[in-house]
């Protein structure tokens, strides 16, 4: 009886791994924001099969989890707190209904997942944790390969009438993610921030491996060509090199970070020579002025700033944006981010310890709840509809960084800055204590485990840049990344109890 016993719970193990692993796999097509995608849908239900699924395990395999609530107790008060100040936010709501469909979404949703993944993870022995932690990597390395063959494939029929000889007259023109992905680029820049975090993990592990799978996300990276992403990687390559373990470290860490201010300063000056999208010269030489002004009246840079002739009367811009000021040009896209960060931060000082309203899609709403219709502190871009009312044309902020801020409070702002401040120590700890096999750990976990754990802290890094200049990330990468974080939470209670 006793091993048919065992070969069943054996099953239900790897039935488990599998549906994680299937909904992970489907998670990376993304939310259907811009085009139906069912299999979206199809990964939320594979996971909560899972959650399920850990549960019985756990319940039949007697599988205590004290040690790892224990162990997990600051990650889990400080998210617990997140949690409630989400809550707090929906009183100060222009759409309660909607702020807690996202709080379910984007919260208790992944929450639920995290643990579940958590449970499992713990659950599983040295070898099965390798096995698994491999089969993650191969899925998320996916991502980059898949973008680069989409370029190659549809670059020239997709890119319009443009001059070429070659496929590198389409970089920047354009912008190559998988056919599948049903989110806009700067969504599917979360998938390649997190792959070139494992590439970088892999890198100081197995070189060439690691050589390899860098050039290929970098190729990734310029045919997204995603401009954040560029800062995103160079501030990951830094993260690498100060927390990674190798040889001649006080030699190389110096050299890297002299190169990278070299680099950086090259590309400014050289920058100069670029298009509006990429001339950073230019721009910074302006943007104390543009700051100066009021979220309103930045339009009058923004070629974009028309009178649109509706049968509604509508305008692109703010009143305030009129008359336009022929001085300064600047390219929509970058000004336009501007503007909501300006409006975003003037919305935080009217009040920084309310909560606005958790969602990231409700920030026109709120950010007119407290302004108003007719503020100058609203972003300039904005829609009018057929009753008159207003609301900026971008429903997001496009900085998530402010915006955790504005829709959290300060407490909770604080408490999504201690919870990366733990990852990242505790990361730092775990990566140097897991050297050699102890007890019954094998080899290829001790290795797996530390490409994780480093990776885990290189993509923390990473995301927290990449929120600087958008807000990430969407449904689906908050379901993976808070998936992450409950085998980071795992791989620390197994580290800290030998297990």
């Amino acid at each position: 009886m006793q091993p048919i016993e065992s070969k069943s719970i054996s099953t239900l193990y790897i039935i488990t791994g599998a549906l994680f692993l299937g909904g992970i796999a489907l998670l990376c097509t993304g939310e259907p924001t811009l085009k139906p995608n069912i299999y979206h849908k199809y990964g939320i239900n594979l996971l909560y099969a899972a959650f399920l699924s850990t549960c019985i395990l756990c319940f039949v395999k007697k599988i205590h989890l004290t040690f790892l609530a224990l162990d997990s107790k600051y990650a889990l008060f400080m998210l617990c707190g997140i949690i409630a100040f989400g809550f707090v936010s929906l009183y100060f709501s222009a759409d309660r209904g909607l702020s807690l469909l996202y709080m379910r979404r984007f919260l208790l949703e992944p929450f639920i997942f995290m643990c579940a993944v958590a449970m499992y993870f713990y659950a599983l022995d040295s070898k099965a944790r390798a096995i698994f932690l491999y089969l993650l990597a191969i899925l998320i390395m996916l991502q980059p390969i898949l973008t680069i063959i989409d370029f190659v494939l549809y670059a020239d029929s997709k890119a319009g009438n443009v001059k070429h000889t070659s496929l590198w007259d389409f970089i920047g023109v354009y912008r190559a993610m998988p056919k599948f992905f049903s989110e806009a680029q700067t969504g599917y820049a979360f998938f390649l921030i997190l792959s070139f975090s494992v590439s970088l993990a892999i890198f100081a592990q197995y070189r060439l491996v690691g050589v390899i799978l860098l050039i290929i996300n970098i190729a990734a990276c310029v045919c997204l060509s995603t401009r954040f992403l560029y800062v995103a990687y160079a501030a990951m390559c830094v993260a690498a090199a100060c927390l990674a373990h190798y040889k001649y470290k006080r030699v190389i860490l110096p050299c890297v970070l002299c190169g990278t201010i070299a680099l950086a300063c090259g590309f400014y000056f050289f920058s100069a020579h670029l298009s509006d999208r990429f001339n950073i010269y230019g721009k910074l030489h302006v943007l104390l002025k543009v700051w100066e002004l009021s979220p309103a009246e930045m339009g009058k840079f923004d070629p974009n700033c028309i009178v649109w002739n509706t049968p509604y009367g509508e305008r692109r811009c703010m009143p305030q944006s009129f008359p336009k000021d022929s001085h300064i040009v600047w390219e929509h896209s970058s000004l336009n981010r501007i503007a909501m960060s300006k409006s975003t931060y003037l919305g935080i000082m009217d009040n920084p310890l309310r909560p606005n309203g958790y969602g990231l899609v409700l920030f026109a709403k709120n950010i007119v709840r407290i302004f108003g219709q007719d503020s100058k502190n609203l972003p300039y871009y904005i829609s009018i509809f057929e009753d008159g009312s207003i609301l900026p044309f971008y429903w997001t902020n496009h900085n998530g960084f402010l915006y955790a801020w504005f829709e959290l409070g300060l407490v909770g702002f604080m408490l999504m800055g201690w919870l990366f401040a733990w990852i990242l120590l505790r990361g730092y700890k775990i990566y140097f204590a897991a050297t050699r096999p102890r007890g019954v750990d094998s080899v290829r976990y001790i290795e797996s485990r530390r490409i994780f754990v480093l990776g885990f802290a290189i993509f923390s890094i990473g995301l927290i840049v990449g929120n600087f200049f958008d807000a990430l990330p969407n449904r689906a990468g908050q379901n993976l990344g808070f998936m992450l974080l409950g085998m980071f939470l795992a791989i620390n209670t197994s580290a800290r109890r030998k297990k």
